[in-house]
C-alpha cells in the first residue's frame, strides 16, 4: 500500500542522476505544431504532429531525419492519425487511422490492414508487439485485444467493462506504454495495471492507497444530488482519481496521478520494493506535456521553448551552462527534449 500521509516517502531532486537538453532542429520542412504523442526508439525521436497530421523524426542530437505526412484520401493515404507506434523489430511506423492500420518504411507504404469489424467498427490506440502483432483498444467498446496482421483477424479480447459512472472521472488520454519488450495497457481508474504481450491482458500490478482509493459506485451513491463539476472537485480533492500516465523499465515502476488536486509522481523501485513519492515540478511537468520513459531509466519530456523557459527557474538540477541554454532558446524554435536520468536505486535517497 502507498501511505500518501507518509511525509518520509516524498523526495524532490535527489532521484534525479542526471539531466541533458536537446533541442530538435528547426526548419521549414520540419516545422512542429501541436505534439499529440512521442516515440522514442533506437536513437530516433518520433513525434505525432495532431496539427498537420503527420510524424516528424529526428535524431538523438535533435538533428531532423524525415517527415512521414500522407493525409489524404488516396490509397497510400490517410485520413486521420488516431494513434501510432514503431515496431520494435522493424523500426516501420504503424498508424491506426478511422478503420485499417497503415505501415510505412520512412514515406513509403508497405501494406495497409483492415482493422475493424461489425462488433468494433473503430479502435483508438495501438501498440507493436512484434512484426505480425499488435495491441489494439476500442475506446467506445471499452475492450482491448490483439491484432495479427498477417491473418487480419483479433485474438483474445480483454472486456473491461467499466461502469458508466467511471466516464465521469477524468483519466490519461493514453492506455498503452511500451520500453523495448515490457508493454502495458492502464485506463486510469481503477488502478489496475495490465501487462500486455503475445499472451493477452493479465493485471500485472494494482496501486492501494488505502484511504484515499477512489470508490466510484460507492460515491456516486451517496451523491447524487451533485451536478457533475460538483462531483468531479469533490473526487478531485479528496481521492486518487486516476493514473495520468504509467511508465516501466526493468528496475522502475512509474505512475503519474492526480491526488488533492495536483499531481504526483509514484516511484516503485522493483529491486529494493521501495517506493517514492514526487509532487513537485517533475510530477507537474509530466502530468502536462508529452512524455516517455526508455529502458536506460530516463524520462523524456517534450516542451516548447516558451514551457521550458518558464519551468527552468524552478528546475534546480539544471546546470548554469543547461540554464544558459535554455536562456537562449529561440521563442519561435521547435520544442525541446528534456531528458532526465533517474536512480535507479532509491534506499540511496
Amino acid at each position: 500500500m502507498v501511505d500518501l500521509d507518509n511525509k518520509d516517502l516524498f523526495i524532490d531532486d535527489n532521484i534525479i542522476a542526471n539531466t541533458t537538453i536537446t533541442p530538435l532542429s528547426t526548419s521549414n520542412n520540419c516545422l512542429v505544431g501541436r505534439i499529440e504523442k512521442m516515440v522514442i526508439q533506437d536513437g530516433k525521436i518520433y513525434l505525432q504532429d495532431k496539427q498537420q497530421k503527420s510524424i516528424i523524426t529526428f535524431n538523438e542530437n535533435g538533428d531532423f531525419i524525415h517527415k512521414l505526412n500522407k493525409h489524404g484520401a488516396g490509397p497510400d493515404e490517410y485520413r486521420n492519425i488516431l494513434d501510432f507506434d514503431v515496431n520494435p523489430q522493424t523500426n516501420n511506423i504503424e498508424i491506426l487511422d478511422l478503420r485499417k492500420l497503415l505501415v510505412y518504411n520512412t514515406n513509403k507504404l508497405i501494406k495497409t490492414y483492415k482493422v475493424s469489424s461489425k462488433e468494433y467498427p473503430v479502435f483508438n490506440n495501438v501498440m507493436c508487439l512484434g512484426e505480425d502483432k499488435n495491441a489494439i483498444y476500442s475506446f467506445g467498446r471499452e475492450t482491448g485485444m490483439l491484432y495479427s496482421k498477417e491473418s487480419e483477424d483479433f485474438s483474445m479480447p480483454m472486456p473491461f467493462n467499466y461502469p458508466k459512472y467511471i466516464n465521469n472521472v477524468p483519466t490519461g488520454a493514453d492506455k498503452f506504454f511500451r520500453n523495448g519488450d515490457i508493454g502495458l495497457y492502464y485506463h486510469g481508474y481503477p488502478y489496475d495495471i495490465y501487462q500486455v504481450s503475445e499472451n493477452g491482458f493479465e493485471v500485472k500490478y494494482k496501486w492501494d492507497f488505502g484511504k484515499y482509493n477512489f470508490n466510484a459506485e460507492d460515491f456516486y451513491s451517496k451523491n447524487t444530488s451533485k451536478s457533475l463539476d460538483q462531483s468531479r472537485r469533490l473526487i478531485q480533492m479528496k481521492y486518487v482519481h486516476c493514473l495520468v500516465n504509467v511508465y516501466e523499465s526493468k528496475s522502475l515502476l512509474l505512475s503519474t496521478l492526480a491526488f488533492e488536486g495536483k499531481p504526483a509522481l509514484i516511484i516503485y523501485d522493483k529491486t529494493s520494493k521501495t517506493i517514492r513519492i514526487n509532487k513537485g515540478l517533475l510530477a507537474g511537468m509530466l502530468a502536462s506535456f508529452k512524455a516517455t520513459f526508455t529502458k536506460d531509466n530516463k524520462l523524456h519530456i517534450c516542451l516548447t521553448p516558451q514551457n521550458l523557459k518558464r519551468a527552468s527557474e524552478r528546475l534546480s538540477f539544471l546546470s548554469s551552462d543547461q540554464q544558459k541554454t535554455i536562456a537562449d532558446l529561440d521563442l519561435e524554435a521547435n520544442p525541446v527534449i528534456l531528458s532526465i536520468k533517474l536512480q535507479e536505486n532509491l534506499t540511496k535517497n
